[in-house]
């Protein structure tokens, strides 16, 4: 009888255990994708585009001073951040970039 009561719980307390272990991933693990916010205190609206490896270039973005936008889902790889200085482009340091980072940059000029 004591051994009948002994195996459930022990196929119990072991289901529970592995479910325990199991993490649900996240779709930006599975994508291998990340966030960047770029902030802008440069006292002036700026124009931004990121530089993806593997990619290219995303669609250019004006930020007024004060305020950030948000690079939804970028693929986590090598990034440069560029600003249009009016007469030429300027790009920042290049960065790694890790799956599902919250990343931000912030510009004051």
């Amino acid at each position: 009888m004591r051994r009948q009561l002994i195996l459930p719980l022990v196929i119990i307390v072991f289901s529970a255990f592995l479910l325990s272990c199991t993490e649900e991933i996240k779709e930006c693990e599975r994508k291998n994708t990340t966030d960047i916010e770029v902030v802008n205190f440069s006292g002036i609206p700026v124009i931004f585009k990121l530089w993806i490896e593997d990619v290219g270039f995303t669609e250019e973005q004006r930020i007024d001073n004060g305020a950030s936008y948000i690079f939804h889902s970028i693929s986590a790889t090598k990034a440069q951040l560029w600003i249009d200085m009016g007469s030429h482009w300027y790009w920042t340091e290049e960065y790694t970039l890790t799956a599902c980072e919250q990343f931000t940059f912030t510009w004051s000029g």
